[in-house]
């Protein structure tokens, strides 16, 4: 995750607050509820590349031994994975 969970913290209180003091926005449940929801919201989206970089690690494994020999580069193999899998599904990092 590229930010650090006290500056999501931070952020998702910011967001509630810009929304609350908005007079156009009537929130349907507390602030305390409403920061739960952001910040997760926003934890998951962080995560995405995370979780996305961990599945083209274990897809590599099995592409070891070329790897070791020098046959493929893991690198390159990481990034062309990496970047089908977003294309695949769809995903903006």
């Amino acid at each position: 995750m590229r930010i650090s969970e006290d500056k999501v913290d931070v952020l998702s209180e910011q967001i509630i607050e810009m929304l609350t003091e908005r007079a156009d926005v009537r929130p349907k449940t507390e602030a305390g509820r409403m920061r739960v929801v952001v910040r997760q919201a926003m934890l998951d989206e962080l995560l995405v590349e995370d979780r996305l970089e961990e599945e083209v690690r274990e897809i590599l494994k099995q592409y070891d031994y070329e790897i070791r020999r020098g046959r493929m580069s893991y690198n390159t193999l990481f990034n062309r994975v990496k970047a089908k899998l977003v294309r695949e599904r769809n995903l903006v990092l």
